[in-house]
């Protein structure tokens, strides 16, 4: 995690791009690093077995990396209002 962007990074951004220009849409990025890890933190508290894990450790990522992105953004929206 030196903070160079990978291969797959750069196919990411590369993409982003293409999307914003062929929809007119924004696109955000989110980085992804280490969600998996902190989800099958979130299933061991929750008392799930390890051996479920596997099943819905995808799901439970993609959960943490939406609120993450929700959670920026409101704080961000929330600053804005105040400098306003």
């Amino acid at each position: 995690m030196s903070g160079d962007l990978s291969p797959q990074a750069t196919k990411a951004q590369a993409f982003a791009e293409m999307l914003r220009e062929e929809t007119g849409l924004p696109v955000h990025l989110w980085d992804e690093r280490l969600t998996t890890t902190e989800a099958h933190r979130h299933l061991h508290a929750s008392g799930v077995a390890g051996s479920q894990h596997k099943k819905v450790v995808d799901q439970v990522a993609a959960v943490l990396i939406l609120q993450a992105f929700l959670d920026a953004r409101a704080i961000r929206a929330e600053q804005h209002n105040e400098a306003s």
